[in-house]
């Protein structure tokens, strides 16, 4: 069936492994690495999440600050996982089938998408999760908690969303279509602006601070482009610097230059 997604956790060597598109392995490494030897580590899962609601798995996430919480991106929406050393308990919420192989134990709550979740991005707190559904062209930021979700609706889109990325600090979100647009929302009033690249967006990192967003671009022979806020937040002003980087051909044309003067195609601002 082959591996569909993997994830570390930050703070403790465990990793999630979605094996075919249905069961999520646990595999708790703390003993085989404090002897340095992982031969051996495939058949020791610590525990086998699985569950009627988990079909179609495309991407796991960890949950931060949390350190037991995962999510699990499927055909229909999202399983979030609880894992923990001892017996959760069942508070309102659905409990997976889990094949328990040690003193591991896990419940599950699902997050109802109607749609194939394609990528997801905790805030920084743990407390929100971004999802994307390509098809649909549906992105919703979800209170796990309670279990409820606020749509954002950037307008019109004219290529499907593909990934998105959460700020360290939790001020921002961008969401990236698979064509040459991201979205960047500010997180205290969900207003936004929208950007055009030169070339189709592949990836983006953000930089420590919320000051800075670090994109890659597709196309012949490939760009890289710094994003820099230029106010705090929940100010959305910014310019693009295009990087020329060694072994980096830059390509031919440059970035139109905004109305405030940097580079790049002026923001639409979406309230």
């Amino acid at each position: 069936k082959g591996v569909a997604a993997a994830a570390w956790h930050s703070r403790s060597r465990r990793l999630a492994v979605a094996e075919g598109a249905e069961r999520v392995q646990i595999y708790d490494l703390e003993q085989a690495c404090s002897h340095g030897d992982l031969k051996g580590v495939e058949g020791s899962a610590a525990i086998t999440l699985q569950h009627e609601l988990q079909q179609g798995v495309t991407g796991l996430v960890w949950r931060p600050g949390m350190g037991q919480g995962l999510a699990v991106a499927c055909a229909e929406g999202v399983c979030l996982w609880s894992v923990g050393s001892r017996p959760v308990l069942q508070n309102n919420t659905a409990i997976g089938r889990a094949t328990e192989l040690s003193r591991l134990s896990a419940s599950l709550s699902f997050l109802r998408t109607g749609a194939p979740v394609v990528s997801m991005s905790w805030s920084p707190d743990g407390r929100l999760l971004a999802t994307l559904c390509r098809q649909e062209g549906k992105l919703q930021v979800w209170d796990v908690a309670r279990g409820t979700s606020m749509p954002l609706r950037p307008g019109l889109l004219q290529a499907p969303f593909a990934f998105l990325r959460w700020s360290p600090a939790g001020n921002f979100l961008l969401a990236a279509t698979a064509g040459k647009k991201f979205y960047l929302w500010e997180t205290e009033q969900w207003t936004s602006v929208e950007w055009t690249c030169p070339g189709p967006l592949r990836d983006a990192a953000w930089g420590p601070g919320d000051r800075f967003v670090l994109v890659a671009m597709g196309g012949p022979q490939g760009r890289l482009a710094v994003l820099q806020l230029s106010q705090p937040p929940p100010s959305l002003a910014m310019h693009v610097t295009e990087l020329e980087l060694p072994g980096v051909q830059p390509g031919r044309s440059k970035p139109k230059r905004s109305a405030a003067g940097g580079g790049g195609m002026p923001p639409h601002v979406v309230g």
